[in-house]
């Protein structure tokens, strides 16, 4: 193999693998936190929309709430990993 082809082999590898490392996905840590998400409903399965629902972390007592939407669906993100209490109350009715 003559001097000039193994430099063309050679620079042709480095190429190839400098692209293939710029051409991988990067890597992400690991994240520290949680989501709870449910569905509040009554005992005929009936969504209840507007229903205030209370995180309770266990280790903190520290309190987090969320309302229900109109499907009865709710999300809280963001949570430090841990165990919580979850009650729910339901909406208030009538005028206000």
């Amino acid at each position: 193999m003559s001097r000039r082809h193994r430099f063309l082999v050679l620079l042709v590898l480095a190429v190839g693998f400098r692209g293939q490392c710029v051409l991988e996905p990067p890597a992400f840590a690991q994240t520290t936190s949680g989501t709870i998400n449910g569905s509040v409903h009554d005992e005929s399965g009936a969504a209840i929309p507007d229903a205030d629902v209370t995180l309770t972390a266990q280790a903190t007592s520290i309190q987090i709430t969320a309302r229900s939407n109109a499907l009865g669906d709710f999300v809280v993100t963001g949570l430090e990993v841990g165990t919580y209490d979850v009650s729910v109350s339901r909406p208030r009715t009538g005028a206000a």
